[in-house]
This record gives structure tokens, sequence and C-alpha cells, in this order.
């Protein structure tokens, strides 16, 4: 392939790159008090149309029932969502790694009931805990999220306690064993830098599953507070007037857009994620 013209699958990735950046942008803007033109405010209603409004130039995406800009809702929409994935995947992160490193180091017995107990953690299903949480704490979108990343880790922790059990037999980890290093540097010094392609490969995974989650929620109005802007609010919406199509198309095309950005393998620097292996004596391939 010409690198000079670039394909339709990688004009769409910076276009929705693009897309992304722009929803956090003004969800930050938002969030920080800068007064955001009328059209670009979520929760500006257009008193001179009678909504819903199909699309137009002057709201090109429509307006859903109020009279709120469709286009601006679904921006403001993928910036909070992302801002969630983005504290499901740090808190998954950091469990996960944390709690697989751990494991690894410890005895064959009690490495098997670590494991049992995460595949037990990861077995909960998440939409009757998130019930459970919004009748304690109504309207936390932070708890949410929080309970999300507790359920998540699972997946990570495994994959990190193997490829740790791995490299402990390799030139690096004997070596510096040979030198008195204790467990916890031989993880921090040695073990960790090598799973940095494991946990590169999980972030978009977290970050797709907890889009699809808030959007789950979402859909019952249990998600974004009201009148917070969401990807899948104007689908009840939509259930009231029928007539009003995009109120079903635009936001549909976001949210799978969305999930299959992250969700869509992408090309990984081969030699800049390895070199971790080639300097210390072992090699880590990606399968």
């Amino acid at each position: 392939m010409n690198r000079n013209h670039p394909s339709l699958k990688h004009f769409w990735n910076y276009f929705f790159l693009a897309w992304t950046l722009l929803g956090l942008v003004l969800v930050v803007l938002d969030s920080a008090g800068f007064l955001l033109p009328d059209a670009l405010q979520p929760f500006w209603i257009d008193s001179e149309i009678s909504p819903p409004t199909s699309p137009s130039w002057r709201h090109p995406w429509g307006t859903d029932e109020l009279g709120r800009d469709l286009l601006v809702r679904l921006l403001f929409g993928t910036g909070y969502s992302l801002l969630f994935g983005l504290e499901v995947a740090l808190v998954s992160s950091a469990i996960g790694m944390a709690v697989g490193l751990f494991l690894s180091f410890l005895p064959v017995p009690l490495q098997r009931l670590g494991s049992l107990s995460i595949d037990l953690v990861a077995s909960l299903p998440f939409l009757p805990l998130a019930l459970l949480v919004l009748l304690w704490y109504p309207g936390q979108i932070i708890a949410i999220g929080l309970l999300k990343a507790l359920l998540s880790w699972g997946t990570l922790a495994q994959a990190a306690r193997l490829q740790s059990i791995k490299l402990q037999s390799s030139p690096m980890v004997l070596a510096g064993r040979s030198q008195g290093l204790s467990p916890f540097r031989l993880a921090i010094k040695y073990v960790m830098p090598a799973l940095i392609p494991t946990l590169h490969g999980f972030w978009p995974l977290f970050i797709a599953s907890s889009v699809l989650s808030l959007a789950s929620l979402d859909l019952f109005g249990l998600g974004m507070p009201i009148p917070y802007p969401s990807l899948s609010e104007t689908f009840r919406q939509f259930l009231e007037h029928t007539e009003a199509w995009w109120l079903m198309l635009f936001p549909l095309l976001v949210l799978a857009s969305l999930v299959h950005y992250f969700m869509t393998p992408q090309t990984v620097d081969q030699p800049r994620f390895s070199r971790y292996g080639s300097l210390h004596g072992t090699q880590i391939s990606n399968p």
C-alpha cells in the first residue's frame, strides 16, 4: 500500500480520534467553568424550533425531544464515556498488575487459591451490582466506575501472573536474585517493564467494555445523571418518537464506532516494546 495515500480505514481512525479528542476537550472546558457559546452547550434548548427536528443546516444531526442539539450532546456524551472508561482502565490496571505480580512470587498452592479467587470476582455480574450501588449512592457515576473497575481487573491479573512466572526463570531475574534483590525489587526493576505490552493491549478492552456498560445503564436512565448527555439517552426518546429516525441512527453510529475504534487491533511497534526483553536477556513475543 502506498503510504502517501492513506486508506479509508486510516482516514476513519483519524476522524474518530479527532471526534473523541474534541469531546474530551469540550467536557474539560465545560467542567472548568469556561463559558461556551450557546451552540456548544449540551443543555442549551433552541426555543425557535418545535422539537424534535430533523437534521438541518441549523442542527446538522437534528435535535432531541427537548430541542437540544444532538451533535453537541453526542460529542459531550463521548467525552463523558471516555472519562468513565479511563477511570475504569486506571483502577483496573493498577489492581490487576499489582495482584498478578504479587501472586507470581507466592508458592504454587497460594497461586492456585489466588487464581480461583480472581475467577470468582470476575464472574460477578455488573448490572445487578450496579443497581445495588445506585440504591445506596444514587447518581454517583464515580461509584459505578469503581464497581466496574473492581470487576474488570481479573483477566489482566491472570495474564500478568502467567507472564511474570515465565520471566522469573529468565537470566535477568536469576541474575537479580543472585545479587540478593528482594521479590519487590525484582518485580519493579525487571518484571513490570516487560509486562508493558500486556498492559498496552488491555487498555482498549477496558475502555470499550466500560463504554458499553455505561451505555447499558443510560438506556434505563441509570447512568449519567440527568440532564448530563450520554450516548444512549435518545434511544428512550426514539420509543416515543418513532418518526425521529435520527434519535436512533446517529447515537448508534457513534456508540458502535467508539467501541469498534477501541476493539480493533492497532499496529504495535514491536521493536519499541520488545526492547525490555532484549536488554535483559529474554524475549517477550506478542501473540
